[in-house]
């Protein structure tokens, strides 16, 4: 995330998609020898990050890894309606907490605004609609979010959300030219072959085209399982939030 963020502020963000150039990024600020790491995000996470990268990198590390901790610490405690430290240390006890801050990776940014959506889902849609399209740097998660706001009938928030996504997208165009967004999208028609191939290794996706990937199965039978779970999943998600079912057990689905 730094390195694309460095070739951003350094007047060449479309590089961030370029391997061979984004490798000697992320060499250049750590040293050489490293496993390169893909940066698969379109240009609205690629403009966070051009802010980030004016610090020093240690410090643009702790600092995001700890403030993303805070938010998303802040919010679970919401979800759990318990301030007291013992729902803090077990929150804190999450092995993937951990995993997340090692590896610099973004989840508890995620975990606050989805959590957050949630939370305010029925009482302020609007802003619920604000966090949900701040996750458009995720955009996967636009094939179930809608169905469920849409569904659910809320939408004011969905509105937000569709609003909130596409303002993003135009300040991210406007800052780093739609020459970058070109960029991205290559690499986004071409990740296919990675995430086929196992360079990404297949126990870290958590989702059954992994799960049959490292069973050893086909690619053309892991999308298959991949297209039947994700419709059950529609299905699910559709009804519960249909029915408008308590808010902990819509949230959680």
């Amino acid at each position: 995330f730094y390195a694309a963020g460095w070739l951003a502020d350094s007047g060449t963000p479309a590089l961030a998609y370029d391997h061979a150039a984004h490798l000697a990024a992320e060499e250049a600020i750590v040293g050489q020898g490293i496993q390169y790491q893909f940066f698969n995000y379109p240009p609205v996470y690629l403009a966070l990050f051009a802010l980030v990268a004016h610090l020093p990198y240690m410090t643009a590390f702790i600092a995001f890894q700890t403030a993303t901790l805070v938010l998303f610490l802040l919010v679970a405690r919401r979800i759990l309606d318990d301030l007291s430290s013992t729902a803090l240390i077990a929150l804190l006890a999450f092995p993937a907490v951990w995993w997340n801050f090692g590896l610099g990776q973004n989840a508890f940014l995620t975990a606050t605004l989805f959590g957050a959506a949630t939370l305010l889902i029925d009482r302020r849609p609007v802003l619920a609609g604000l966090c949900f399209g701040a996750m458009c740097y995720k955009p996967h998660f636009a094939l179930l979010v809608p169905l469920a706001l849409a569904v659910g009938g809320h939408w004011r928030a969905f509105l937000a959300a569709a609003v909130s996504a596409a303002t993003l997208v135009l300040a991210s165009i406007v800052v780093l030219g739609w020459g970058t967004w070109q960029a991205f999208f290559v690499t986004a028609g071409e990740s296919h072959t990675m995430y086929e191939s196992g360079r990404i290794l297949f126990g870290g996706f958590v989702s059954p085209f992994g799960a049959m990937r490292l069973m050893g199965a086909s690619i053309a039978t892991s999308y298959v399982v991949q297209g039947v779970f994700t419709v059950v999943a529609a299905c699910v998600v559709a009804i519960v939030w249909q029915r408008r079912l308590s808010p902990p057990v819509r949230n959680a689905v």
